[in-house]
């Protein structure tokens, strides 16, 4: 997975660390979309090949969505939604 920081301005784009490739929004029809506060961190997890946000205040059920996020191939990730 790509999980490039900021500072490397060729793949940041498309990295699954970059809060800007999800979108979280609320679990009643994802009407309501949060915003996504500057304390919020997003790690990649080796072990397990996931994101680890923190710094997240949300209750009760919401949806996350990632898009334009790339393997290390460049290839995209897919985005069919997936409910666990």
């Amino acid at each position: 997975m790509n999980v490039a920081k900021a500072t490397d301005t060729n793949r940041w784009t498309s990295s699954a660390v970059n809060f800007l490739n999800y979108t979280i929004t609320n679990g009643a029809g994802g009407i309501t979309a949060y915003t996504i506060p500057n304390a919020a961190s997003f790690t990649w997890d080796n072990k397990v090949n996931t994101v680890k946000i923190s710094g997240l205040n949300i209750s009760g059920k919401y949806n996350i969505v990632v898009a334009n996020v790339n393997d290390l191939s460049s290839n995209p990730i897919d985005t069919d939604v997936d409910t666990a």
